[in-house]
């Protein structure tokens, strides 16, 4: 329950700073989510709020992994880097987009059900945080090439804005070797 929760909270939330973005890739989610917005953003909040609930009654590690994505997210998507270093949000920095969801989930889906269970990491756990970081990392990479002009238009430097069409297809090919391995 725990995941879904995070993932519906984090999706619906991630609408709200992704608007610029979806008002050029994908106009058809933009319209949904601006016509409910009030209600999505709502039920974003009670999924987060019952997330963090549940995930606490099992201990700081449970609610820590379950913060996760969360922190991750907000970290991505604020500004927070000073100006100084030429960039004001990670989501402006080339490739950090695809590393921060593949880091989020896979935190939350290595550690969450080991913390649950009160288990303690091992080369299991390393095994299949690695599995799930790049299936988040390839997730977050396949829609990127089809909201390439939304993304160049915004500022996002993405993988295939920054590579192209092809030659991000032939890092998705790589990672999947990789994962098969």
């Amino acid at each position: 329950i725990i995941p879904f929760l995070a993932a519906f909270s984090i999706y619906n939330l991630n609408r709200k700073t992704d608007e610029d973005e979806d008002a050029i890739n994908r106009k058809d989610r933009f319209a949904f989510t601006k016509r409910y917005e009030k209600h999505l953003y709502g039920l974003s909040l009670v999924s987060l709020l019952v997330a963090v609930l549940l995930s606490a009654a099992s201990g700081i590690l449970s609610l820590l992994a379950t913060l996760a994505p969360f922190i991750c997210g907000f970290l991505y998507s604020f500004r927070v880097l000073p100006k100084s270093l030429g960039y004001t949000r990670f989501k402006e920095i080339p490739a950090v987009k695809n590393i921060t969801v593949g880091f989020a989930w896979a935190t939350l889906l290595a550690f969450l059900p080991l913390f649950l269970n009160h288990g303690t990491p091992d080369s299991r756990t390393m095994v299949t945080f690695v599995l799930f970081f790049m299936w988040g990392f390839m997730a977050s990479l396949i829609p990127d090439i089809r909201d390439r002009e939304g993304d160049a238009s915004s500022g996002v430097m993405t993988i295939p804005v920054i590579c192209g069409k092809k030659r991000t297809k032939t890092i998705l090919v790589a990672v999947l070797l990789a994962l098969g391995i």
